[in-house]
Formats: C-alpha cells, sequence, structure tokens
C-alpha cells in the first residue's frame, strides 16, 4: 500500500479489531418463528447488507454461545468461497450469532466503523484478501491472514468529511444504478413481447393475410405438418422399425386460444425426435472422456459454456447422443420455473453429448429452422411445463412423455422465416441496448472503486482542514480514545 498523508496512520487489523473469533458450528432452521438465535451466514451477505427477516434460526444448548453473540458495528468476513464478501453489523437483534464460515472482528474504537466500512469495499482491501487466499479449488482466508491487513485511518476530523463525500458521491452512482437496472428490466420485458408476439402470429403479417393481398395461393402449416410426418415414418422404416408404427403424441389444446389463419397445432413429437442424455456413473471406466451438456449450461435463449465438464462414456452412447447443429436442448429438471427452458445447438464444440438432465429435440425435417421452436418451448411452453412438472422437496422434472406432447403452434413454412428474420432484427437492437446497459453498470462500479481510491489516499480531505493526530492503535490518542 502506498504511503499515507501526513498524520494518517497504516495500522494492522491485529491492531484494528480487539480479537478475530471464528463463527458458531450449527444447522441453519428455516422454520418460520422458530425459536434460537439467529443465524447469520455467508449466502445472508448480498451488497454488503443483510436482511435479518431471511435469515434462519439454529438450535443449540452450547454454553459458550455468547461468545458468538453479534452486535452492531461488528465486522463479519467470508473465510471461505466468496472471501470478498463482509459486512458491517446494522440493525442487529438481540440474539444473532454468525456461522463457522465468517469470522467476526470487534473493532476496539466502535467510531470507527463507517470508515473500515467503506474500506472493506475497496480494491486496496480486496487485493490482500485474493493475495492471501489459499485452497485447492475453492479461496480460503483466515483470521491470521486477516489480522496482517493493513488499513490508512485518516484523523477522526478528516473521516466525517471523506466519509461525507463518499457517501454523495455514491448516492449519485445508486440513483444511476436504479435507473440502469430498470432500463434493463424494460429490456427484458421488450424482448419477451417480442417472442411472445412472435409465437402468437402478431408480429409480421400473416402468410394468409398476405396471400390474399397479393392474390396467390400459399401453402397452410397443416402441409408442413404433413411433410413432417412423412419423415417421420420414413425415418422409422429406415431404422428398421419393428412392429406397428408409433403415431405422434397428440397435442392436449384445450384451453389454448385460436391460432391465426394458416396455422395449426402440432405436438413435439411429431415434429422432432426428443431423447434423453446419459447419467452419471462412477463406475463407468471403458470408454473415453468426452465434453457434456448439464443444465446449468442451458439457459433460456443461451447456452452457457463458460463450464462444459467431461463424462467417461463407451462410443455407441456417445454416438447416439453426440449433438448435432440444429438440435434443440430443453431441460429436464431444476428450479419449477427453469423446466423446458433451452436453445440451440450450433456446433459450438467439435464433440460433445448431453447430460440426463437435458433433452434433445431433433427435428425430423432438418432443413427446418429449429430456431422457433425453442423459442415456442421457452415462452407459451412456460406455462405448459409448470403446470406439467412434478415437484419433489428440492427440485422439479418434466417427462419425456410430457416435452413429447408440447403443444406448438405451428405456422406456414414461409411466415416462419419471416417471424424468425423480425425476431432477429428486434432482439438485436435489443442486445445492443443491453450491452449499453451493461457497460454503463461496469463504469458505475468502477466509479465507486475511484472514490475509494482517492478517499485512502487522503484525496478527499477537506481544503484548509487542520492537520490533527490520527487514531494510535493500539494505543489510542486522546482524540479518538473509545
Amino acid at each position: 500500500m502506498k504511503e499515507v498523508p501526513s498524520k494518517w496512520r497504516l495500522v494492522k487489523f491485529s491492531d484494528l479489531f480487539d480479537g478475530l473469533q471464528y463463527g458458531f458450528t450449527a444447522s441453519a432452521n428455516q422454520t418460520p418463528g422458530a425459536d434460537g438465535p439467529r443465524f447469520l451466514r455467508i449466502t445472508d451477505i448480498q451488497d454488503y447488507t443483510v436482511d435479518w427477516s431471511t435469515v434462519p434460526t439454529c438450535d443449540t444448548l452450547d454454553e459458550e454461545i455468547s461468545r458468538y453473540y453479534l452486535q452492531d458495528d461488528d465486522f463479519v468476513f467470508a473465510r471461505t468461497g466468496s472471501i470478498e464478501k463482509t459486512w458491517r453489523v446494522r440493525n442487529c437483534p438481540s440474539n444473532a450469532v454468525f456461522a463457522s464460515y465468517l469470522i467476526r472482528g470487534r473493532l476496539r474504537d466502535r467510531r470507527l466503523a463507517p470508515w473500515v466500512s467503506y474500506f472493506l469495499r475497496s480494491q486496496a482491501y480486496l487485493s490482500q484478501v485474493f493475495k492471501a487466499a489459499a485452497g485447492i479449488g475453492r479461496s480460503n482466508v483466515n483470521a491470521t491472514s486477516i489480522a496482517s491487513f493493513v488499513m490508512p485511518i485518516a484523523p477522526l476530523s478528516e473521516q466525517g468529511y471523506i466519509i461525507a463525500s463518499i457517501e454523495t458521491d455514491f448516492s449519485r452512482i445508486d440513483a444511476a444504478v436504479v435507473s440502469l437496472k430498470r432500463a434493463k428490466a424494460n429490456v427484458k420485458r421488450a424482448r419477451a413481447s417480442v417472442l411472445k408476439a412472435a409465437v402468437e402470429g402478431r408480429l409480421v403479417p400473416t402468410e394468409a393475410a398476405l396471400a390474399r393481398a397479393e392474390g396467390r395461393d400459399y401453402e397452410p402449416a397443416s402441409t408442413l405438418l404433413t411433410r413432417f410426418l412423412t419423415e417421420r415414418r420414413t425415418r422409422w422404416a429406415e431404422s428398421g422399425g419393428r412392429g406397428k408404427y408409433k403415431e405422434p403424441a397428440s397435442p392436449d389444446i384445450r384451453g389454448t386460444s385460436r391460432l391465426p389463419e394458416g396455422w395449426t397445432w402440432a405436438s413435439m413429437d411429431a415434429l422432432a425426435h426428443v431423447v434423453g442424455g446419459i447419467t452419471k456413473d462412477s463406475k463407468q471406466t471403458s470408454g473415453r472422456s468426452v465434453p457434456y451438456l448439464r443444465v446449468a449450461n442451458v439457459q433460456r435463449g443461451r447456452l452457457d459454456l463458460a463450464e462444459v465438464k467431461t463424462i467417461v462414456a463407451p462410443e455407441p452412447k456417445i454416438e447416439a447422443l453426440r449433438l448435432e447443429i440444429g438440435d434443440i436442448l430443453l431441460n429436464e429438471g431444476g428450479d419449477r420455473d427453469k423446466l423446458g427452458r433451452g436453445w440451440i445447438w450450433r456446433g459450438e464444440l467439435p464433440e460433445c453429448i448431453h447430460q440426463n438432465h437435458v433433452f434433445r429435440a431433433r427435428l425430423w425435417l432438418r432443413a427446418f429452422d429449429s430456431r422457433y421452436l425453442s423459442h415456442y418451448a421457452n415462452t407459451q411452453g412456460d406455462s405448459y411445463f409448470l403446470d406439467q412438472g412434478k415437484q419433489t422437496t428440492n427440485l422439479a422434472s418434466i417427462s419425456l412423455s410430457k416435452v413429447k406432447a408440447l403443444p406448438i403452434a405451428l405456422p406456414p413454412a414461409a411466415e416462419i422465416n419471416r417471424i424468425l428474420a423480425e425476431v432477429d432484427r428486434r432482439l438485436s437492437v435489443l442486445d445492443a441496448l443491453d450491452a449499453t446497459l451493461d457497460a454503463n453498470l461496469a463504469r458505475c462500479a468502477k466509479l465507486r472503486q475511484s472514490i475509494l481510491k482517492r478517499a485512502f489516499e487522503g484525496r478527499l480531505v477537506r481544503p484548509g482542514a487542520p492537520a490533527l493526530s490520527a487514531p494510535q492503535l493500539p494505543l489510542f490518542t486522546e482524540e479518538a480514545a473509545p
């Protein structure tokens, strides 16, 4: 850390805090109204704040529980995982304790709490945390490391002015962030509105209306569906199908709205071959390692391939589940509102398969643009999956048969092409706007850090302020005495 201004002090955390205490080991009790102390965990700390109403309680008969009580102006530090998380305890209940993955620091002089709180948000603090982090595959920081951190302490008279300056600037940034996030929410709603209009026949003129206006015939969706069904039967015959051909699942259209002229209803089973993926098996050692997609990779309207894991699978399984360009991916399990979400495989990896919690739908007519079906599943299909999914204690799931039976409003082929072109045009505008909003949010974050950097380098000091001594820790001056 750079040299501090005259009359400031560089202080170790070991001198700043009266001991650093590891947290309490217990299990959280999520039962509403349960007795016991509030049990603060790392996950309860979000953006340097805590909503005590959502913090669970814990059951304990430990006679040493008083060692773990929290009070206002204590500081808690995450010691594993999200090690950047800290919090100045505020509005503390009378009997709140902290979990074992947190470390509590209690200031020797509580008047320093606002100053320390802002420093813990600064890059000067974060760089020390991440430098001290250790652990294989998971970041960890311990009390010994935290005790060795240093921070600058300004005289108390200067702290008030500097903190006021920070808060004034931060309040302006907060207002900007609120506006930017509101705009992002509007973009999200606009995107959903575009997709909903697309699959309801309201985004572009229907093929039937254009044909009438132009005095020509057109191919209705029923003809397109017939081509799908013919190809489906042909594929079955070519695969050496035995026994009687099984007709596709019929869509249940009870309660659905009337379709635009020229459209028709079809099930996913009539349009695509839907299969489940590979099940993880730790005992599977024969075969070779290949990338595979998990639920986390398959988002609504996009694929997140930042982390693609591998799995050992036998060659026949790899061949059967290898993804091809245009395949539609739909999630089988997870949170209930995420059932059926997905997107299109575009050949992002040379070879990839999918796990059993991700369905693959491969169109019978490969020349058909599969994006329309994926858009439909992500919009109109959402309520279907919510209704047809099954819920267990922690997870929801949708069966293969239910995915096959998904009712799809199918437009004429020519209309689908125009729909997708208009969707692409409008979403490209919204995506550009969203990227601009994200860039401005990133600028706000950088601006916060710039303000904090200036503050803790002594460049926000009030002009003409008298030079007063900084607190001497752990031996305090009269000005900073407790």
